[in-house]
């Protein structure tokens, strides 16, 4: 979808929902309404993008070697002098995803890694193949709550800041989103895509393994989550 041309009647129909779906999903549980806090914490982005891999592996199924192969075959350019916000592109130009991220030395460094990651990942397990923007949203969201999830364990203190700096990011884009639901000509915007997936990852917390490879793999439709 283009943002030229796409209307918010586009973006509802190559989801196969409704707006009035898309409206409870967002509003069954209220974000904080508060900006997050985003302390300072330096770190090494090439021992993070490893950090991110360790933390997502036991997630998956035992026998998937997706995580390895994403943190193997995917390009990452950690340059101080990227001024584009964090983007993932499919093909790097050899077959490879590619991940370009400047570090802001903060904890939000973190998640941002894990959902880039997530895209890689997703990008990995469908072989390439197109999947709606609210789905791989999905999965890069999924990212970051599991990778948290997990460094809970370990780091108790700082997960639970960076899942509150989590808990109240985008709280524009979604309000954006609950406006132009009621108008079907609006024009696409891709930050709609944020609060939806959001707000479906949430209630994802109890997916298996196996699961969680599926919906990677583009074999779960963005309906199935919406139930």
């Amino acid at each position: 979808m283009t943002s030229a041309k796409a209307t918010m009647a586009d973006w509802l129909a190559l989801h196969g929902v409704t707006a009035q779906a898309c409206r409870a999903a967002l509003t069954a549980g209220e974000p904080v309404p508060a900006k997050p806090a985003d302390p300072a914490w330096p770190c090494d982005p090439t021992a993070l993008w490893r950090q991110v891999a360790d933390l997502l592996a036991p997630t998956f199924p035992v026998d998937d070697s997706l995580i390895e192969r994403t943190w193997a075959t995917t390009r990452t350019d950690f340059s101080p002098q990227i001024t584009a916000r964090a983007f993932t592109l499919h093909d790097d130009g050899t077959g490879h995803p590619l991940v370009a991220f400047r570090p802001k030395g903060r904890l939000s460094d973190l998640p941002t890694l894990a959902h880039e990651f997530g895209h890689a990942a997703q990008i990995l397990a469908s072989a390439g193949q197109p999947m709606p923007p609210v789905l791989r949203e999905v999965c890069a969201c999924l990212a970051e709550r599991l990778v948290l999830r997990r460094l809970a364990v370990t780091d108790p203190d700082r997960a639970r800041v960076a899942q509150a700096f989590m808990a109240g990011r985008g709280l524009r884009h979604r309000q954006d989103l609950l406006v132009a639901l009621d108008q079907p000509q609006a024009t696409y915007s891709y930050n709609w895509n944020y609060p939806l997936a959001r707000a479906l990852v949430r209630g994802l917390d109890g997916l298996n393994p196996v699961a969680l490879a599926r919906l990677f793999a583009g074999h779960i439709p963005l309906t199935d989550l919406m139930i």
